[in-house]
């Protein structure tokens, strides 16, 4: 029985400390979605650098916060759109989904025509298989774990 003064969770969390020491840096691959989603994971990535790690992220070619690295490395596949494509779209999105919400529902946000928005999303993911070379550099790298944000 352990003493009132001591938690119940200390004995568990020093078996994790001293666990952890007996780790080794990895070989991380990152997948992040554009915008306000890339903040969180790059802070996740940055903790991880000064351990060691080995982090890669694929990005494509038109974002509007991805690719612009510190430590790490980056891939880049191509996409089908430019960058007034995606702010346009973009836009587009907000729009109707301010609308959407002030008629209070969601039904009219998936069928609507900010449909677009997530198409041109989705043709990153198209884009990304389409490019062999970088889907073979992917397999060959044999990655530790795998980040993303779907």
């Amino acid at each position: 029985m352990a003493p009132a003064d001591i938690p119940a969770s200390l004995p568990l969390g020093l078996c994790l400390l001293l666990a952890s020491g007996f780790g080794h840096a990895g070989k991380l691959l990152v997948v992040p979605m554009d915008g306000s989603h890339w903040f969180t994971m790059q802070m996740v990535v940055e903790k991880l650098l000064p351990k060691g790690h080995e982090v890669v992220v694929v990005v494509p070619e038109v974002s509007w916060q991805l690719g612009k690295p510190l430590n790490f490395t980056v891939k880049t596949y191509s996409v089908s759109h430019t960058q007034e494509d995606l702010n346009r779209e973009f836009k587009f999105f907000i729009d109707s989904q301010w609308k959407t919400q002030q008629e209070g529902g969601v039904l009219p946000l998936l069928t609507s025509p900010a449909q677009g928005f997530f198409e041109l999303l989705f043709s990153h993911c198209r884009s990304l298989f389409k490019d062999k070379k970088l889907v073979e550099y992917l397999k060959q790298s044999s990655f530790d774990a795998v980040f993303l944000d779907p």
